[in-house]
């Protein structure tokens, strides 16, 4: 344990910027890591960090954007929140928006079975082919005759 002394004096010696911690830390025989820990609990050394730019209304937006299109990309993402709310979100932002909005990133497999792409592709190999329509097997990556 420490003297509130031996905290107040590293801390004073911290803020005037007299010596680099590791300096600091030979000159008072403590370790870097406790002066670390000092300056972290002190609050004339907190950090002001700025406010998210987050808000609920964000978070709904990106929320009704991936329930309508869950493909979506990151660059999709930004530019529908900068277009609809003048915000500009970094990738980390988008993340915690989507981890809000109950969405991940997990890889999926899009298979989609489209009853028009099936029409579609059976249509084309019955003209392009030649072959009758009943017996085209269609779907999402191939064509069977």
């Amino acid at each position: 344990m420490y003297s509130t002394d031996l905290k107040q004096r590293v801390i004073r010696h911290v803020l005037s910027d007299d010596f680099s911690l590791r300096d600091l830390a030979k000159l008072q025989e403590v370790s870097k890591s406790t002066i670390h820990r000092w300056i972290h609990a002190c609050p004339l050394t907190a950090r002001n960090y700025q406010a998210r730019k987050t808000t609920a209304a964000v978070v709904e937006a990106v929320r009704a954007d991936l329930q309508e299109d869950p493909f979506m990309t990151y660059a999709a993402i930004i530019a529908m929140v900068k277009r609809q709310h003048e915000t500009s979100l970094s990738r980390g932002s988008v993340r915690r928006c989507m981890t809000k909005a109950g969405f991940t990133r997990k890889r999926t497999h899009r298979i989609t079975q489209v009853p028009d792409l099936c029409a579609a592709r059976t249509k084309y190999a019955s003209q392009i082919i030649n072959v009758s329509q009943a017996a085209v097997i269609a779907g999402q990556d191939f064509v069977l005759h």
